[in-house]
């Protein structure tokens, strides 16, 4: 009994110190994962302030304008006298033709529709000394702040004044047979939202969502009310703002499986990230991704502060944007966002199956040890044996962790000595060796180092890329000097392989701004896999040129075995190799395209792969063409 009780105690402690492992490096990884969580949240709620900026700026910029042409209207309001413009403007005004009322269809000597504005009203023209001729009068000399406005805001479509006296100025100029004024005008939104019943505090108001109907797309209008010193109501100063801009702020952005919104008061959607249809309002509700967890009368009702808000299997956003009534609606879908997060974290779960294996390994051999203690009397000298072996496990155990601990430096500079020696004594720097087997020996170390050292490379790029720790070196590069390189340092080994390698590269292909490193290694990494599968007497082929839509462009062609298109999807994968390369005993890894993929698309590039089996391969890399250097810019630097 005396002697279980350590042994019990004993057990009792190992197991504690298992779980407290297992439990330590458990809530390590989970904190691991709660921070890369985070990190994309935040990733995502940078990219979605980014674009919210750039909306506000232009709302801002357009309200400012109309509050500056609201302004100066009533200020107009009081000149005494109007300008010559304006009165030279008034004659023109004539009986129109396409409708009853009065136009400015006739323009001035040495004038252009870019610099004039069109007034249309109903019934006769008014006396100039009159009330309403007075108010035209300011119309007509607000011209060239309207049409100043509208070149300085590109997404302006209209900008006009629209009075309570049955008339409309409005530029840029039209014809009246295209648009003129109607009584109808005055029951629009743009009108009724400055009256002083629905806005006594003269506040500026926006209008609901429409399509223009002169095929400008899908528009919203910003207004403020003019008044006069008398504070009697005049009419109102409106801005047509398309919302197409928008719309393409947010596609362009890379929101990943999330989905951004842009909405108004009314819960309709000025813009989405996955696009919009085209000239047709939608509705919230139409577009909200199919999930009980997501309601448009719900999200339009709450009022979040600047915080990520959970909403049942969805995270949701919510930003107003200033100037308008309007907020940005970011969904992210919680339960993908986590599949992202654990696969970003393999590593720490192999580390932690790792840690297991090697806690049922300590925990056998603390179970051999209590065996061997029991039985030392009878068992001495297996006990010995036992525990040298136990020792040496230890040694070796011990080894293989700061072996795969310094992987990154301690093996590859041996390696490096290795590749280097062999080099010297292949090319017999100090004196012939003596045999000619020890040449051969020498190549045959030389491409051992060098493949070795590939695959520890390999290993650790893939490590990097996969965890998102690969930062790019960016500069200006010549993707045509690259590609000189790269054959280059291809060409012996198409020669021995008995394999044509030719070159079409453009040589006034401008520079890029990449990483030179990394073009270089897809460049490379492209060319060896074409060489490496294509049978002797087979060809392969670079070329290099910007496309028809203007992006850099390499093309790697080959005459190879082609692959199977049940293979190919999953080709970019690491450790994926085809099964001709299996059965062929192909050297490779299966870690090139992984990588060559990765580099691209660290890039804002696009890799794509074609094949047919027994015609051959080609591959396509496309750079952005925002990447190119023009040489304009480059002379300005």
């Amino acid at each position: 009994m005396r002697t279980r009780l350590p042994q019990l105690r004993g057990k009792a402690l190992a197991y504690v110190a298992y779980a407290a492992v297992m439990a330590a490096a458990g809530c390590g990884l989970w904190a691991t994962g709660e921070r890369e969580y985070q990190a994309r949240l935040d990733q995502l709620h940078l990219q979605l302030s980014d674009v919210a900026e750039n909306v506000s700026t232009l709302v801002n910029t357009s309200t400012g304008h109309v509050d500056l042409m609201r302004r100066q209207a009533e200020a107009l309001l009081e000149e005494p006298a109007p300008t010559f413009g304006a009165r030279r403007a008034f004659a023109g005004l004539a009986p129109a033709e396409s409708f009853s009322g009065y136009a400015l269809d006739r323009l001035p000597p040495n004038s252009s529709p870019d610099q004039l504005v069109n007034l249309t009203g109903s019934g006769e023209i008014p006396p100039i000394q009159s009330g309403a001729g007075r108010e035209m009068l300011m119309g007509l000399s607000l011209g060239a702040v309207l049409q100043a406005t509208h070149a300085q805001i590109p997404d302006a479509a209209w900008i006009y004044y629209t009075s309570a006296n049955h008339f409309i100025v409005m530029a840029p100029w039209v014809p009246s047979r295209d648009f003129h004024w109607q009584e109808a005008l005055l029951g629009y939104e743009f009108f009724k939202g400055g009256i002083p019943e629905r806005n006594p505090g003269r506040a500026q108001f926006w209008t609901d969502l429409y399509v223009d109907a002169a095929g400008k797309g899908l528009m919203a209008t910003v207004g403020r009310p003019v008044y006069d010193k008398s504070n009697r109501f005049r009419g109102t100063i409106n801005l047509d703002l398309t919302l197409g801009t928008f719309d393409r702020l947010l596609a362009q952005t890379d929101f990943g499986r999330s989905r951004a919104l842009l909405v108004n008061a009314q819960n309709h959607v000025i813009a989405d990230s996955a696009g919009l249809p085209p000239e047709r309002l939608v509705d919230l509700a139409e577009v909200l991704p199919p999930s009980p967890d997501l309601d448009a009368g719900e999200l339009s009702s709450h009022d979040y502060d600047d915080a990520f808000h959970r909403h049942g299997g969805w995270v949701v956003y919510l930003n107003p944007v200033a100037g308008a009534p309007w907020r940005f609606l970011l969904l992210v879908d919680r339960y993908g966002l986590i599949l992202e997060v654990l696969r970003s974290l393999w590593i720490g779960f192999a580390g932690i199956a790792l840690l297991a294996l090697a806690i049922v390994a300590v925990e056998q051999r603390r179970r051999a040890s209590v065996a061997l203690a029991e039985n030392v009397a009878t068992l001495q000298r297996m006990t010995l044996t036992l525990a040298s072996a136990r020792d040496e496990a230890q040694q070796a155990n011990s080894a293989k962790s700061m072996l795969l601990a310094n992987v990154s430096h301690e093996l590859r500079t041996p390696l490096n000595a290795i590749i280097g020696f062999s080099d010297l004594m292949r090319h017999q720097i100090y004196g012939p060796l003596g045999n000619a087997r020890y040449d051969e020996y020498a190549d045959h170390i030389q491409r051992s180092g060098q493949l070795l050292l590939s695959l520890i490379n390999d290993l650790l790029d893939v490590t990097k890329l996969e965890a998102g720790r690969h930062e790019l070196t960016e500069s200006e590069c010549s993707l045509a000097a690259l590609a000189k390189e790269a054959v280059g340092l291809v060409k012996m080994q198409a020669e021995r392989g008995g394999v044509s390698l030719t070159a079409t590269i453009d040589e006034n292909l401008p520079p890029v701004f990449a990483d030179e490193r990394a073009l270089r290694q897809i460049i490379l990494n492209l060319l060896s896999n074409a060489v490496k599968f294509t049978p002797n007497g087979g060809a392969v082929r670079i070329s290099c040129a910007l496309n028809p839509a203007g992006a850099p462009t390499v093309v790697v062609r080959d005459t190879g075995r082609g692959i199977p298109h049940e293979e190919m999807q999953n080709l970019f994968q690491p450790f994926a190799r085809t099964a001709d390369a299996k059965r062929a005993s192909t050297p490779g890894t299966g870690l090139g395209l992984a990588i060559v993929k990765s580099l691209v698309e660290l890039h804002q590039g696009a890799i794509a792969l074609e094949s047919r089996v027994g015609f051959g391969t080609t591959v396509t890399v496309t750079l952005p063409a925002t990447r190119i250097i023009a040489t304009a810019a480059r002379g300005a630097a």
